[in-house]
């Protein structure tokens, strides 16, 4: 059963475990309930804590575009003061004032358009970075689960090692007291489980620090929820490997290229802006007020037009204008040193994946080549002609067999997650 979530965690989690299952106050008693990888998929990008930054700094963007509309938008102001002054104890006098202000841009060279357009690329750059969050997320997801899946893996490796060494064992005792075996033998078969034993604890443990690591990419703080058991098999990738043309069509989507891009854009709006420097504004006031010492109070009203420009500005503007375009080439080569370097990344996942691929092939038959030589040491060893190290060294190897293919699977998992980071996939 599930143990519940600490109280520091927040209602939505605790919803959301409910709904996967993993969480029930009722269960007490029953089996463990498995955690698939879309399960895990789902809690990441629900609680991570980096999506829910990101979601925060979209909405920053779009609070300031916000507030660049309201230069738009005519303006209004109220003012209202008292006073009273007692010069002498035979003149005194209260001074009463009020009033209404309102101001508007009636025109300022396009600044406020471009000021807007900037901050809507702003706006999509903040959105590309949550959609970049969100493939890294998923992505560390995946390998931490294709990790804890190999740790667990080990741990069998670890028991069936035990389970042949502890059936050497007995099969060593057995000759030993019918005197067709020395007592070394015994001994040995004693040496090598105990060494099994050791070993065991060991993955058992890195267990433990997987599971913890596949808490870790969900956005869960370690001990978050109870045991678990993964119920997506540790199987080997399965699909095509993507060749250069599809690598390439897949980069010019990723996040981080399409945030350069529009760095680019943002860069040309500069240049405009740049432009309008000194260019002429005008703006239009009005107001209303009341004032006097005594009521009924006099009222006055006033409007008027306001305009500003530059006679001379001693080449600031060309100064401005020098300086966003020197920003907007270095906007452009760093986007194409980027679209190079995401390509040549995708390549080399990709490269690792076919790697892998072969590797896990190759990993199938030392396996089945691994059994067929214990079956013959554990054969040669009944017959007497066979040693206690042999059937040492095929425990052994058989171990390593195992553990290389369950590594080599992994592996494809792993570098299948690389890949599709890579390429800007979720």
């Amino acid at each position: 059963m599930f143990s519940c979530l600490r109280t520091s965690k927040s209602l939505s989690l605790l919803c959301l475990l409910f709904s996967f299952g993993l969480l029930n106050p009722a269960a007490s008693g029953e089996e463990v309930r498995s955690l698939s990888l879309a399960e895990c998929l789902s809690i990441a990008l629900t609680e991570h804590p980096s999506l829910r930054r990101a979601e925060e700094v979209s909405r920053e963007q779009r609070a300031r575009l916000e507030s660049l509309r309201v230069n738009d938008r005519a303006t209004f102001g109220a003012s209202a003061s008292y006073g009273y002054s007692d010069a002498s104890e035979a003149s005194s006098s209260n001074s009463w004032s009020g009033g209404i202000s309102g101001s508007k841009t009636l025109y300022d060279a396009g600044r406020n358009r471009l000021s807007k357009g900037s901050q809507k690329l702003a706006i999509r750059q903040a959105g590309e970075s949550e959609a970049e969050v969100k493939i890294s997320v998923s992505a560390e997801v995946k390998r931490a689960y294709s990790a804890l899946l190999l740790a667990e893996k080990n741990v069998e490796v670890a028991e069936v090692r035990m389970k042949n060494l502890s059936e050497h064992l007995e099969r060593a005792q057995g000759y030993y007291e019918v005197g067709t075996r020395p007592k070394i033998d015994v001994t040995k078969a004693e040496t090598d489980l105990a060494d099994a034993r050791v070993s065991k604890l060991e993955v058992e443990a890195e267990e433990d620090v997987a599971r913890e690591a596949l808490l870790l990419a969900m956005g869960l703080p370690a001990g978050a929820i109870g045991d678990f058991a993964l119920s997506t098999p540790l199987s080997v990738w399965s699909g095509d490997v993507p060749g250069p043309d599809e690598i390439a069509d897949a980069v010019e989507r990723r996040p981080d290229v399409t945030r350069s891009l529009l760095d680019v854009e943002a860069a040309k709006i500069a240049v405009q802006s740049a432009a309008l420097t000194g260019a002429p504004t005008v703006s239009a006031t009005t107001g209303g007020a009341y004032s006097g010492q005594d009521f009924p109070l006099r009222d006055s009203f006033s409007a008027g037009l306001r305009a500003e420009f530059a006679l001379y500005d001693a080449g600031e503007r060309r100064a401005d204008i020098e300086t966003a375009e020197a920003k907007l080439g270095q906007s452009e080569a760093s986007l194409e040193t980027l679209r190079r370097q995401a390509i040549h990344e995708a390549r080399s996942r990709a490269s690792d994946l076919r790697n892998a691929l072969v590797r896990a092939a190759a990993a199938e038959e030392t396996l089945r080549y691994a059994g067929e030589n214990l079956d013959l040491a554990k054969g040669r060893y009944d017959a007497g002609a066979g040693s206690p190290l042999e059937i040492s060294d095929a425990v052994s190897d058989l171990a390593q067999a195992m553990y290389t293919r369950y590594k080599a699977v992994h592996d494809t998992q792993a570098a299948a997650a690389s890949l599709e980071e890579a390429m800007g996939i979720r």
